[in-house]
């Protein structure tokens, strides 16, 4: 939200400067509408404003639609849409396999399966397993064995960030910086980022990059920036995810 703010800002003083004028013959880098595809991978997540879920890595395909809402000599503004149709996160997965083995006779067996907020160690235990056979009194009755199986699990989400705003500097030039924040919300196939979360959860992201014309319609961008993905405290836990996301955009305009 704060980002999104400082770019309103920013485009607000602009928009009170007039716009610049094109010479004759002069190339424009500055196409009025762009569709773009773009790949992003993150750093490990770790707690930056509030994230409690460590660890997590995401990996997105996305395409947006970005439209240019100001034109300015110094500044341009830009609405875009941004689907994301596939958002791969990845989540400490535990599964715990107890068999009880009684003196009886009898087996018992326990399974559990959960996304844990931190990374767990594969393990084997035993012990001696006591329950209450009379009178209250705890009782020697088997044996146990746990094995304790960690890995990561990777989660298929997809999602979609209306609220995408960019601020373009330097604008008509082959080499732009700009500054982008955008918000949207993503569904996935589990509870994510652990058990006791939820398959909604919102997103929200800010950064700053680069972008390169290769031509007055066609260009490359690179940018890094700031991602969060949180439920909101609509689930039982809400284990935010905080992460440094890399993004690798070829955009095509009009």
């Amino acid at each position: 939200m704060r980002c999104a703010l400082a770019l309103l800002v920013a485009t607000l003083l602009e928009i009170s400067s007039s716009s610049s004028a094109q010479k004759p013959g002069e190339v424009s880098f500055n196409p009025r509408t762009t569709i773009g595809v773009s790949f992003s991978g993150t750093l490990g997540s770790r707690d930056i404003i509030q994230g409690l879920a460590p660890g997590r890595h995401l990996l997105m395909l996305s395409t947006d639609l970005d439209i240019l809402a100001h034109k300015g000599r110094k500044v341009n503004y830009r609405w875009e849409f941004e689907v994301l149709p596939l958002i791969e996160v990845s989540n400490p997965h535990d599964v715990q396999n107890v068999t009880v083995s009684l003196y009886s006779g009898q087996t018992l067996t326990y399974r559990t399966d959960t996304l844990d907020r931190f990374p767990c160690t594969t393990n084997t235990s035993t012990g001696l397993y006591y329950g209450i056979v009379s009178a209250g009194t705890l009782t020697q009755i088997g044996t146990f064995t746990d094995v304790q199986t960690c890995s990561t699990l990777w989660t298929y989400s997809g999602g979609v960030s209306p609220l995408g705003q960019r601020v373009s500097f330097r604008p008509g030039h082959r080499l732009q910086p700009y500054a982008i924040a955008n918000a949207g919300f993503l569904a996935a196939t589990r509870k994510i980022p652990i058990s006791a979360a939820t398959q909604f959860n919102f997103t929200a992201e800010c950064g700053a990059g680069i972008e390169y014309f290769q031509s007055a319609k066609r260009s490359f961008a690179l940018d890094v920036r700031y991602h969060h993905t949180s439920n909101g405290g609509r689930g039982d836990y809400n284990p935010g995810i905080d992460n440094v996301a890399f993004r690798l955009s070829y955009r095509m305009g009009r």
